[in-house]
């Protein structure tokens, strides 16, 4: 039970992290104007708070060894990564 919970939370987490990449990265592109630094100043915060939910998560299924949630992991991101890419797309934000 515990892998499908890691494997639940990794999913949200790694699909929140793409979608946080696809709105920053739509403002934040050279030449660097004041939209630009805005994004950037709050996209740090942002994903300050996102690697720190991410340390949670991961020190709370600390009984769960390095190499099971690396394992979970992978698929966790494919599904997440492709999960976004199709709700954007649906969505019409590609």
């Amino acid at each position: 039970m515990d892998y499908l919970k890691i494997f639940s939370c990794q999913l949200v987490l790694f699909a929140l992290g793409a979608k946080m990449s696809f709105f920053f990265d739509h403002y934040i592109s050279p030449p660097l104007t004041r939209i630009d630094f805005l994004a950037g100043v709050l996209a740090i915060p942002c994903f300050f708070l996102y690697w720190k939910v991410m340390e949670k998560v991961h020190a709370h299924f600390s009984g769960i060894g390095l190499p099971a949630k690396i394992l979970l992991a992978i698929p966790a991101f494919a599904t997440g990564t492709f999960a976004v890419g199709w709700i954007t797309y649906l969505l019409g934000g590609i």
